[in-house]
C-alpha cells in the first residue's frame, strides 16, 4: 500500500491565480489540477503554496486512513489522443445524437463531452472531490 511519503513526493500540476478581496486587496489561490477541491490561499504566492501543501498532506492522510483511491498526477499519464471504435445500442446512439443536435456540436465532441462529465461525476463520488 502506498503511504503518505509516496503521495507527497508526486509532482502534481499546480495552478496559481490572483483574486481581489472585498476590500480590493489582492491575494493568491493555489490549486492542484488533479486534486480538485483543494485550495491554498495567501497574501503571497509562497504563502498560498504552503497553505495548499498543508491541505494536500491532511487530505492524503484522511484518504489513506479511509483506504480511498488518490488520483496520481497527470504527468505520469501518457497524454496522446486515442482513436476508439465503439458500437452503441440504438437507444444510446439516439441519445447521443439528440445531445449533439441540442448542443450544436459534432458526434465526436458530444461523446467526449459526455464521457468527460461522467468521469468528473464518478471521480467526485469515488474520491470525495468537489465538482465546482
Amino acid at each position: 500500500m502506498k503511504n503518505l511519503e509516496y503521495y507527497m513526493s508526486l509532482d502534481y500540476t499546480m495552478n496559481i491565480r490572483t483574486e481581489t478581496d472585498f476590500d480590493q486587496s489582492k491575494y493568491f489561490i493555489a490549486t492542484f489540477v488533479e486534486l480538485e477541491g483543494l485550495e491554498g490561499t495567501g497574501n503571497t504566492i509562497e504563502a498560498a503554496i504552503n497553505d495548499l501543501n498543508a491541505a494536500k498532506e491532511n487530505w492524503f492522510k484522511v484518504n489513506i486512513d479511509l483506504n480511498r483511491n488518490i488520483p496520481v498526477p497527470h504527468t505520469s499519464i501518457k497524454n496522446t489522443p486515442t482513436k476508439l471504435t465503439v458500437r452503441l445500442p440504438y437507444t444510446l446512439n439516439q441519445q447521443v445524437e439528440d445531445y449533439m443536435n441540442y448542443e450544436g456540436i459534432s458526434k465526436n465532441n458530444a461523446i467526449n463531452s459526455l464521457i468527460s462529465s461522467g468521469l468528473i461525476r464518478e471521480a467526485s463520488k469515488r474520491y470525495g472531490l468537489s465538482t465546482h
